[in-house]
């Protein structure tokens, strides 16, 4: 089994929207979380796009990671709504 580094990417549709994981970085590769998500660059534009802190997943291999990966941020991440709000909640 192998130790991989994964980030959860949160994105929204506007400042105003809320954060919602569409996938996980690992080793410098983007996870989707659903097919949805796999299609087209992943735009990284300013307050639009997030990434979580990077966090550690044993796995057999870099798919089976991010499968796990994308579950837990999923789990993690879920719910959020307003960022300052987040700054709050989470510390």
């Amino acid at each position: 089994m192998a130790r991989y580094q994964a980030q959860a990417v949160l994105r929204r549709k506007s400042r105003v929207s809320p954060l919602r994981v569409v996938g996980v970085t690992l080793d410098n590769a983007f996870y989707p979380g659903s097919a949805a998500e796999a299609t087209g660059p992943l735009k990284r534009a300013k307050g639009l796009v997030a990434l979580a802190p990077p966090t550690a997943v044993d796995a057999p291999d870099a798919a089976d990671a991010a499968a796990v990966a994308n579950d837990d941020a999923t789990e993690a991440w879920s719910g959020l709504s307003d960022p300052e709000q987040e700054k709050v909640t989470r510390g």
